[in-house]
Order: C-alpha cells, then structure tokens, then sequence
C-alpha cells in the first residue's frame, strides 16, 4: 500500500533529447472488487463482491460506488451487492471501500449491460406541412446495446417492408404515398417498432382541372351575359315596341260584357299605357269574334263587328 502513487517516466537520447511520459496514479489497495460476470442481459443478475485481504471484525461495513458516487445499500453489513434484476440504468463502474476506510477504493470494475432497442421513434424532415412534389426523410432512431444492426420501413397498408436503413427519402411525394410510416429496429437481441407518423401529401394535380373548370364556368357565364346586353340593346333599337308586363283587369260594370285592359308598352320613343276593350256578344244567332295580337305589334283597339240587322 506504501506504494501508492504517481508515476511518469522520462526518456533521454544519446544525441541530448528529453522526453518526459503523461504521469500515472498508482493505487494499491488490500481491497479487491469481484464482479461475475461482468456483462449481462437486461433482465438477468449479477453479484459483485468486496474483498480484502485484512481481518475484518464482525461488523464490519461496506461502502458501494457507481461511477464514483456512493450508492444506497439495504445490506451495508454484506460484502456483496446483488443486482437482480439487471436493467440497462445498472451499467457503469462499480467500486467498493471498507467503511471508515473511505480514502482505499477497490479498483473500479465495470459492469456491461446488453439490452435488445427501446425508445424507438421516427422524426421527418422537412416536418410540419409537407407539399406535394416535394422530398420528405423519415429517420429512425433507437437506443440498443449492441448497437442497432437493422433498420427496416414498413407502411401500414402494405404488409411487406417497403425499404431499408436508418434513413427513408420520399421523392417528389405525391397522394400514392400518403400514409402512416413506421420503422423496425433490430439487434442480436431482439427488436422494437416505432409509433406511427403520419404521411399525408395534399392532392395538388387535381387542382388544376377544378380551377380550369370554374375559369371555364366563369368565362361563359361572361359570353352569355354580354350576348344578352346586345340583344336587349338591339331590341331596345328596333321600330316595335316591347311588352313589359300585363295589368289586372279591370271591370267598369259588373254587369255589363265589357272588359278592359291595360297593357304596358315600352318603346325607345316612350312608355305609354295602351287602353284593349273586348265585348263579349251574348247573341245566340252571333258568333264572338276575336282578335289575336301578335307579340312585339302595336297593340290596336278592336271593334265589335256591326250586326246585320
């Protein structure tokens, strides 16, 4: 123990160079760490032991260290420290000391823990509001001890695995590949998947035809009004007057067979109200006689016809 220490070497040449080594610490202990085995499974156990080479009373105590800070120990009377089960939080530099011997560490001894991947997760890039046409990578990432060795992409509605690596590129995305991604990472040990990332492109050429047949839409609506303009305006030049509208008939005498009506007439000249009286002949040797008025004519007065007698 008296040889504990720090050392360094030099190094001298015959032509006068110096050479001076990284110094060392040397620690010489009567405490030994036992470790079995000294790499482990997630999920098995190992047990470390303290050792020493000096009688120890029967009370003697034991001080653990991980990563050199002093652990909980619900036995600190017990030179061994069972881990049981192993999980990947157990993995580190262990080391131990006799309590009240605090300054005289064991050598540190290193506890390795495999572990099949866990926290498996997917991050695309560019993320947020993906645009079609556009490149979209999908990146798996995993924590495992070994080390990933697989990577494998999958898309839940196809059942076979679609692609291959850490990394997944979608060129020029378009509505086919809309869907949930996922990724499968594998070790020695075993594997895990990913939680699904939704992969959704907006149907961009479908746009094209919709927006070609409002402009349509609108254009023609355009032709017909302006074909109405000019023929409104065409008629509205022409030597016949245009009928507007019909008036309710009008009665002067309940009982007499007399009707008359008022008709609107509009001209280019003016607007006037054209006066139609009709009379009804109640003669039974008689025949009424009408007149019919064609439409766009001026309207004329019609007179019963002259009887006979």
């Amino acid at each position: 123990m008296s040889d504990s220490a720090e050392y360094r070497f030099r190094l001298r040449t015959i032509l006068g160079g110096k050479f001076a080594g990284t110094p060392e610490l040397l620690t010489v202990t009567d405490v030994l760490l036992e470790l079995g085995p000294t790499s482990v499974s997630e999920g098995e156990s190992a047990i470390l032991r303290c050792r020493t080479k000096c009688t120890l009373g029967p009370n003697t105590a034991f001080i653990w260290y991980k990563n050199g800070q002093p652990i909980p120990n619900n036995y600190p009377y017990s030179n061994s420290l069972y881990l049981n089960p192993v999980s990947n939080d157990d993995a580190g530099g262990y080391s131990c000391a006799v309590d009240g011997h605090d300054d005289l560490h064991s050598p540190e001894v290193t506890l390795t823990v495999r572990y099949k991947p866990k926290s498996t997760s997917v991050s695309a890039s560019p993320s947020g509001k993906i645009v079609g046409g556009s490149s979209v990578t999908l990146t798996c990432n995993s924590d495992a001890n070994p080390p990933v060795q697989n990577y494998t992409w999958l898309k839940k509605s196809i059942t076979s695995p679609i692609a291959s690596g850490q990394s997944y590129t979608i060129n020029k995305i378009s509505s086919e590949d809309s869907g949930e991604y996922y990724c499968e990472a594998q070790n020695i040990l075993g594997g895990e998947n990913s939680s699904l990332i939704p992969i959704y492109s907006p149907v961009a050429f479908i746009w094209a035809p919709v927006v070609g047949v409002g402009v349509g839409a609108v254009l023609a609506a355009g032709a017909l009004v302006f074909t109405y303009c000019m023929l409104k305006r065409r008629f509205r030049g022409s030597d016949h007057p245009i009928m507007d509208t019909h008036s309710v008939h009008v009665h002067p005498d309940p009982n007499s067979d007399t009707y008359t009506a008022l008709i609107n007439i509009k001209s280019p000249e003016n607007d006037k109200q054209e006066g139609v009286t009709h009379t009804d002949l109640q003669r039974e040797d008689q025949i009424p006689v009408y007149e019919n008025i064609p439409l766009y004519e001026t309207i004329l007065r019609v007179e019963p016809p002259q009887s006979l007698d």
